[in-house]
C-alpha cells in the first residue's frame, strides 16, 4: 500500500499560503523589467532504473507542458542576452541536460524538438566516444550507457546546443594540477566539437555545487572563448547580474517541487544576488593610504585582480594619502570616514555606505579600529563576506581584546607567512580553521635591476658610480628601528668610507632621525661626513629605480611579519640583512641570499654590511639567488590569486 503524498501536499500547501508574496515579487519584477531567469538541469528521461537523476516520461512531459504554460523557454544564449541587458519582463526559462544518456533519445529529447523548444546537451567526451558507462552508474550496478557520437552529432545537425562537461566527469574542484584541468575542460571540448563538427559554446561543471566549482576553470573558459559556465546551484540568474556564470535548478521529479521552486519561492529569491555588474564588489578597508609596505601591496592586489569578476573599492577612515589619490582615477575610493579615535558613528557612516555600494566582500587591513568597526559594519549591512588581512606580529597590527570578540562574525584571517599564521594560532589564539596562509608577493616584473635607473638615482643623490650603497625602504615609524640603521651605518662608515646609505620612506619619526643624523662629537651618529653619506628620500613612487641604485639592502625592525620591501629587494637582485623576526627567515635563505641576524644587535649587522659591501663577487652570487626565489616563491600573481580564491570560496558557501 502505497504511503500518503505528504511532502507534496505540504509544499504545496507552502505555496499557496506564500503566493500574495510571490504575486507581489513576479509584478513588481515584470514592472522594472527584473525578472529573473531559471535554467533547469535534468540528466535522465526513463521509467526503468530509478535513481535519483532519473525522472519518468509522463512526469517529464507534465512538467514541460506546465513549463511551457509559465515560461517563455529560450536558449542559454537568449538568457545570457536578457540577463546582460538589464531589462527583461518575461517569465524566462532554459533547459539544459547533463552527462548524455541514450535513454534520452527514447522520449525526452524527441519530445523537445517535435515542441520545438529549445535546450542545451551536455556531454562528457570519453562516454560519448567510447560507449563507456558512468562509474556513479556502475557503483549502482546498474550500468546505463551513454549516447552514441553518431546521436550526439545528429543532435547538433538539428540545432542543438552541445556543451562540455569534462573529459571523465570528474571533480574539477578537487583538481589542482593546470595541465589536468586544461585537458578535462579546453582539450575534450575541442575533441568533441572536431567529432561533431561544431564549436563547444558552453560547459558545466560534473556536480556543480560550490565545493566542485574551480576558478583557475572559469579563467580557462574565458581565456578560450567559452560563452558561458554552468554550475548546478545557487537559484535564479538575476537581471543584471553574472552571464557567464549561470546557475541552475535540478529538474525535480516531483512537480510540486518544480512550481515551489519557480514560482519565485521567497527562501530562493531572498539570496543574495550577484551585483548588477556581475561581479563580486570587493571593499578593502584601511586607516589610510600613506605609502609603507601594506598599502603597495594593497595597490598591486587591486590592481591585479580579474576585472571579469570582480570590483574592488577602497575605502580609507581618514585622509586618503598620496597611495589612495592615485587609485582614485581607478578604483572608487571613500575617505575622511572617522572623525576621531573615538567617533562611534563612524559604524552608522561605514554600514551606509557598504549597503549603497552593495559590497559583496569586506577585507580590514590591518587591526585596529578599521579591524573593529569595519567588521561591525559590514555585520550591520548584511555583507557577505567578511574578511581580516594581517601583515605583522606586534603593532600596529597587534589584535587587542575588542578585535577577539569578533572572531565569529569573520569569516577568514589572512596571515602572509607560515611563522605568522603559527603565531595568529598561538599567540592571539584565533580558531586554526579561520585562518588562511596569503604569502605576499611582488610584482617581479616591474622590480629588476636597472643600469639606467641606477646612474640616474646616484647622480642625483650626489653618490659616485662605484661606491658601495647600502638602503633600507620602510616606513619611518618607531617599529622599524631607523635607529640602529643609522648607528650600523656610522660604524660601517668607520672601515669603509667610500660606502653611502640610502633612507627611503617617510612618517612620524623623520625629524627626530634626521636631527640624530645631525649630531656630532658625542652624538650617536660621529661626524659631519656621514651627514653626507646618509641620504634621506622621502617617499618615492620609484622604488624599483632606487633599489636598482644600491648594492646591499638592510632591514633593522623590532617585528614584521613578511615585510614586501625585502621581496622587492630581492627581486632587484640585492642581497638583503635582517633580523629573524616574523618570517624573514623564509624569505631570506641565510648564507644563500642574504643573511638573517639576531634582532637588534648592532655587532651582527655590522659584520654582515662590512662583509657585503666589500665584495663585488658576493653581493652578485647572493643578489641573483635572491631573485630566482622571489620569482619562484613570491609573485603577485600567486597572492592576487589566493585573495581571489577565499572571497569566491565564502561567497559560494554563503549562497548555500
Amino acid at each position: 500500500m502505497n504511503s500518503f503524498p505528504l511532502k507534496p501536499l505540504a509544499i504545496d500547501a507552502y505555496r499557496v499560503a506564500t503566493w500574495p508574496v510571490r504575486a507581489a515579487v513576479k509584478s513588481s519584477a515584470r514592472r522594472t523589467g527584473l525578472m529573473p531567469v531559471a535554467i533547469l538541469f535534468y540528466h535522465r528521461v526513463a521509467d526503468d532504473h530509478p535513481n535519483p537523476w532519473t525522472i519518468g516520461q509522463d512526469a517529464f512531459r507534465q512538467q514541460i507542458g506546465w513549463l511551457q504554460d509559465q515560461f517563455d523557454i529560450v536558449s542559454l544564449e537568449e538568457a545570457q542576452r536578457r540577463i546582460r541587458s538589464g531589462f527583461n519582463n518575461e517569465p524566462t526559462l532554459c533547459i539544459t541536460f547533463d552527462d548524455g544518456y541514450a535513454d534520452n533519445s527514447t522520449f525526452a529529447l524527441p519530445l523537445l524538438i517535435q515542441r520545438q523548444i529549445p535546450f542545451t546537451y551536455f556531454v562528457t567526451t570519453t562516454h560519448i566516444a567510447t560507449g563507456q558507462t558512468f562509474a556513479h552508474d556502475t557503483e549502482r550496478g546498474t550500468p546505463l550507457a551513454p549516447n552514441s557520437i553518431e546521436t550526439i552529432k545528429a543532435l547538433a545537425d538539428a540545432g542543438v546546443e552541445i556543451g562540455g562537461h569534462t573529459r571523465n566527469h570528474v571533480d574539477l574542484g578537487a583538481i589542482r594540477n593546470s595541465d589536468l584541468l586544461f585537458d578535462e575542460v579546453i582539450a575534450a571540448s575541442n575533441e568533441m566539437g572536431q567529432m561533431i563538427g561544431r564549436p563547444i559554446r558552453y560547459f558545466a561543471f560534473p556536480f556543480g555545487q560550490p565545493e566542485n566549482l574551480n576558478t583557475e576553470v572559469f579563467s580557462l573558459a574565458r581565456r578560450h572563448g567559452f560563452a558561458g559556465v554552468c554550475s548546478a546551484y545557487g537559484g535564479w540568474n538575476e537581471i543584471g547580474g553574472d552571464a557567464f556564470h549561470l546557475r541552475r535548478f535540478h529538474g525535480d521529479p516531483e512537480i510540486a517541487t518544480l512550481k515551489n521552486w519557480l514560482t519565485l519561492d521567497p527562501r530562493k529569491r531572498n539570496r543574495r544576488a550577484d551585483p548588477p555588474t556581475g561581479k563580486l564588489r570587493v571593499m578593502f578597508l584601511i586607516t589610510s593610504m600613506e605609502t609603507g609596505g601594506a598599502e603597495v601591496l594593497l595597490v598591486s592586489l587591486m590592481r591585479g585582480m580579474d576585472s571579469d569578476r570582480f570590483a574592488p573599492e577602497l575605502a580609507c577612515l581618514k585622509e586618503k594619502g598620496e597611495l589612495g589619490e592615485e587609485l582614485t582615477g581607478e578604483f572608487p575610493v571613500h575617505s575622511r570616514l572617522i572623525r576621531h579615535k573615538f567617533d562611534a558613528s563612524v559604524l552608522g557612516r561605514l554600514s551606509r555606505l557598504m549597503k549603497e555600494r552593495r559590497i559583496d566582500a569586506l577585507v580590514t587591513v590591518g587591526a585596529g579600529d578599521k579591524m573593529f568597526w569595519g567588521r561591525l559594519a559590514a555585520r550591520r549591512a548584511g555583507v557577505p563576506v567578511i574578511l581580516s588581512a594581517l601583515h605583522s606580529t606586534g603593532w600596529p597590527d597587534d589584535i587587542g581584546r575588542l578585535n577577539r570578540m569578533l572572531t565569529p562574525i569573520t569569516d577568514a584571517f589572512i596571515a602572509v607567512a607560515r611563522p605568522h599564521r603559527e603565531y595568529l594560532i598561538r599567540e592571539k589564539r584565533l580558531p586554526e580553521s579561520r585562518v588562511r596562509l596569503i604569502p605576499n608577493g611582488i610584482d617581479t616584473e616591474r622590480f629588476v635591476p636597472d643600469a639606467e635607473a641606477r646612474r640616474q638615482w646616484r647622480h642625483r643623490l650626489g653618490i659616485c658610480d662605484d661606491a658601495p650603497v647600502c638602503g633600507i625602504v620602510a616606513a619611518l615609524r618607531p617599529e622599524k628601528n631607523h635607529e640602529l640603521f643609522l648607528n650600523v651605518a656610522r660604524e660601517v662608515l668607520n672601515s669603509i668610507p667610500r660606502a653611502h646609505f640610502v633612507v627611503v620612506g617617510d612618517g612620524v619619526e623623520r625629524e627626530r632621525l634626521e636631527e640624530l643624523a645631525r649630531k656630532v662629537d658625542g652624538g650617536d651618529c660621529g661626524s659631519a661626513l656621514f651627514c653626507e653619506r646618509l641620504h634621506f628620500t622621502g617617499t618615492q613612487r620609484d622604488v624599483p629605480g632606487l633599489l636598482a641604485a644600491m648594492d646591499l639592502f638592510a632591514l633593522t625592525s623590532h617585528n614584521e611579519a613578511s615585510p614586501v620591501s625585502i621581496l622587492e629587494a630581492m627581486s632587484c637582485e640585492l642581497p638583503v640583512v635582517a633580523p629573524r623576526v616574523g618570517s624573514i627567515d623564509q624569505a631570506v635563505i641565510d648564507g644563500v641570499t642574504g643573511y638573517v641576524v639576531p634582532p637588534g644587535s648592532r655587532a651582527a649587522h655590522v659584520d654582515c654590511w662590512i662583509q657585503l659591501m666589500g665584495s663585488r663577487e658576493l653581493r652578485r652570487a647572493l643578489g641573483e639567488a635572491g631573485r630566482r626565489h622571489v620569482v619562484q616563491y613570491g609573485s603577485i600573481a600567486t597572492m592576487t590569486g589566493g585573495y581571489m580564491q577565499l572571497i569566491e570560496e565564502v561567497w559560494r558557501r554563503k549562497q548555500l
